[in-house]
């Protein structure tokens, strides 16, 4: 799937270079970002604990899982008509990284301490479009839409401390739809050389897997702000 969206990409640079527009050219860029992301399971079988007034309960319905991720992302695009932009990017980034530590009681008298390491990166690449508009000389406004495919590599280690028996995870790749929306600022450092800032949503959605007795299908979705540089050609 990522080969296909590349060539895509590399047809669409060929029919907008050789269109009758006025052009800039092509640019290389960099981006990171910090995010607030969300994990969680349509199916509702994810082996996380849900919730209740400070108090876990023993079930496999799953609640929404969030933490704070980073993004690190590389981008090839070209500039139409100056306002006009299309690029691919490809992104790695941490979605959630943290442990949950639970109680569960069953009786006054019986009680369990589980620990859940969750630990959720995905591969993004993406198509996307920017309508950046002058503002003055140096500044430029930024709206953006894009779409992709993802992989989700996801790990959650369930230890039963009392109960060894009781222990399962989750260790699999899921390959999945994604898109987002981007609004921020370009600033032109000078000819050759600009930043931009940009607030983005981004939702992705992958295919179902049975694992063990579970048959879960994952989606994340997160809120980052990004900071990136590109030098334009």
């Amino acid at each position: 799937m990522f080969k296909n969206l590349f060539l895509s990409f590399l047809f669409l640079s060929f029919i907008l270079k050789a269109s009758l527009f006025a052009n800039e050219g092509f640019f290389l860029g960099f981006e990171g970002a910090l995010s607030s992301s969300m994990l969680k399971d349509r199916n509702k079988k994810l082996p996380i604990p849900d919730i209740y007034d400070g108090a876990a309960e023993v079930s496999y319905k799953s609640s929404n899982v969030y933490g704070l991720g980073k993004d690190l992302a590389i981008k090839v695009g070209y500039i139409l008509a100056k306002y006009h932009r299309f690029y691919t990017s490809l992104s790695y980034g941490s979605r959630i990284d943290k442990e949950i530590l639970t109680g569960y009681t069953f009786f006054p008298s019986a009680y369990i301490g589980n620990s859940y390491k969750i630990n959720a990166k995905s591969l993004d690449l993406f198509l996307g479009y920017d309508f950046a508009p002058s503002i003055s000389k140096e500044f430029k406004t930024l709206l953006g839409l894009y779409l992709g495919y993802s992989n989700l590599n996801l790990k959650i280690d369930d230890k039963a401390y009392a109960y060894p028996a009781f222990t399962q995870g989750v260790n699999k790749n899921f390959l999945g739809l994604a898109y987002g929306v981007k609004a921020g600022f370009i600033f032109d450092i000078n000819e050759k050389n600009e930043i931009d800032l940009s607030l983005r949503y981004t939702q992705r959605t992958y295919s179902k897997k049975d694992i063990q007795d579970m048959s879960i299908k994952p989606s994340t979705s997160d809120v980052a702000l990004y900071l990136g540089y590109a030098y334009k050609f």
